[in-house]
């Protein structure tokens, strides 16, 4: 379990989700049928009938009536049903865009079963369920941003169920939330990213020394605490470059940088852009070095200087 002390960190990660949902409707499926096709995570729920959930080569979960599944990873899925049944699904898709997600969705399983009860929803999906319906039938305006909202819920309510089950064994942001050092000290990083962080002050904070500390926040998130404190400045920098009026000067304090042309430098590298060109364009893809991964995106974000040692 989670210390409830660190539920902040995934509040923060999830809200920086700028997911994008559709909403299909009531389907029938007949024969085998595919639930998810690859590209987009989905979600399903089964009002007739059961089967067998699967992705290729192997067939996966037993599914019941009222069960709702979230897909969490972006492949294809389908449902065998038993012989000779026709079964009934309520489904939809969602995405989000890589650069605000990459940080953690590798570590989510490929799916999330929520179970019904006596063959039905849980109380709280058909309600889920019924919103989406009224929105589905009757658009008004705005019913696109609901239709995003009720999703992402369904999605805090899916990472809700993975944080609350015991086998994790991914490194990562989740294993690295159920250690209590290494929790807190993400935790604080998150909390007060203008403070001027270290290597050492972090492990003073949670009672450790130095070496330790960054060898076991490297081995349960699997990133060095350099790494991931630049990650967490530049995404909050980001954001408040396409979503609001600060000026450099005032997202560069905010992030924990001295001078603006400090944090410009530092972004550029990052990004791959410089931080007025990312406002400009608002997001647009671009190579960079965000699209990076492992030891480039470490010797890129060492270079990029983050105030840490």
């Amino acid at each position: 379990m989670i210390e409830r002390s660190h539920l902040d960190v995934v509040s923060r990660v999830l809200d920086r989700i700028d997911l994008r949902a559709r909403y299909a409707g009531r389907r029938k499926l007949v024969g085998r049928s595919d639930v998810a096709v690859g590209g987009v995570c989905g979600f399903f729920c089964l009002l007739h009938g059961g089967g067998r959930l699967g992705s290729a080569p192997t067939r996966g979960v037993r599914l019941d009536p009222g069960d709702l599944v979230v897909l969490l990873q972006a492949r294809p899925f389908d449902l065998s049903p038993d012989d000779g049944t026709e079964g009934t699904c309520v489904s939809g898709e969602f995405t989000f865009p890589p650069d605000r997600a990459r940080s953690w969705v590798h570590e989510l399983p490929e799916y999330v079963v929520i179970r019904g009860r006596d063959r039905r929803p849980l109380p709280w999906v058909s309600h889920w369920l019924a919103l989406m319906d009224e929105e589905c039938r009757d658009p008004g305006p705005g019913g696109e941003a609901a239709i995003n909202q009720l999703t992402r819920a369904l999605l805090v309510k899916a990472v809700r169920q993975v944080l609350n089950e015991e086998a994790v064994t991914s490194r990562g942001l989740i294993t690295a939330l159920r250690d209590p050092h290494i929790g807190r000290a993400m935790a604080l990083m998150h909390g007060q990213l203008a403070r001027p962080w270290t290597v050492s002050n972090l492990a003073d904070e949670v009672g450790m020394s130095r070496s330790a500390f960054a060898a076991r926040f490297l081995e349960q998130a699997g990133t060095p605490p350099i790494t991931y404190l630049l990650e967490l400045r530049m995404e909050a920098a980001q954001t408040m470059l396409r979503e609001t009026e600060h000026g450099l000067r005032a997202i560069a304090r905010r992030v924990g940088y001295k001078t603006e042309a400090a944090f410009s430098t530092a972004y550029k590298r990052w990004a791959g852009v410089s931080p007025g060109c990312d406002r400009t364009f608002n997001g647009q893809p671009r190579q960079g070095v965000n699209t990076l991964d492992g030891d480039a995106r470490t010797r890129a974000c060492l270079k990029a200087g983050v105030g840490i040692i």
